[in-house]
């Protein structure tokens, strides 16, 4: 239903939006297409929050390496090998997943740009997804839960490791919580 209302005269009249007949494309194919492209939306969301909760580590991790560096005089080696191993862990999972350097012909494309290239190959044709992209797209979704795993991993071995040490230098500890896959 469509109300258009000027001053206080209001039209309403009902409207069905349909297909541009021009075009060979079944209710079946535009289903296909959305769940394909939902299901890809899905993987990209999911990798969003890993990428923000790596992030978030990061800049807790530098956070407390400059207070620890403002407060102590002398910073435990323990504690700075710790830190320093987090952050070094963030960083090499980090590049698996997004490509932070400016790319370069050859440099390859990593998860993310993977998934937001194969959501606009899939949205943009007027089509059902082939058998051949929809394989793609499991391949992605094993890349991805591979991805999402290493992400749980260091927020829950690595970063307790850490607060531990922490804690026992009665420093703050780190907050992340483990991301959650569709």
């Amino acid at each position: 239903t469509v109300r258009l209302t000027v001053g206080d005269k209001a039209l309403t009249e009902n409207v069905e939006v349909a297909l541009d007949p021009a075009l060979e494309f079944s209710r079946a194919d535009l289903e296909s297409q959305l769940t394909a492209s939902l299901r890809v939306r899905d993987l990209v969301s999911t990798l969003h929050v890993a990428i923000q909760t790596l992030d978030g580590l990061e800049q807790q991790t530098e956070n407390l390496q400059e207070t620890i560096r403002l407060s102590l005089a002398d910073v435990p080696e323990e504690l700075t090998a710790a830190l320093d191993g987090l952050l070094d862990k963030i960083n090499e999972h980090r590049k698996t997943v997004v490509r932070r350097e400016t790319p370069t012909y050859g440099t390859a494309t990593k998860l993310l740009g993977k998934l937001r290239g194969w959501s606009r190959g899939i949205d943009s044709a007027n089509a059902a997804p082939t058998k051949y992209q929809l394989e793609y797209v499991d391949k992605l979704q094993a890349e991805h839960g591979v991805a999402i795993g290493e992400t749980n991993r260091i927020v829950r071995e690595e970063v307790p490791a850490v607060n531990e040490i922490l804690k026992r230098h009665n420093l703050p500890t780190l907050l992340a919580s483990e991301v959650t896959s569709p």
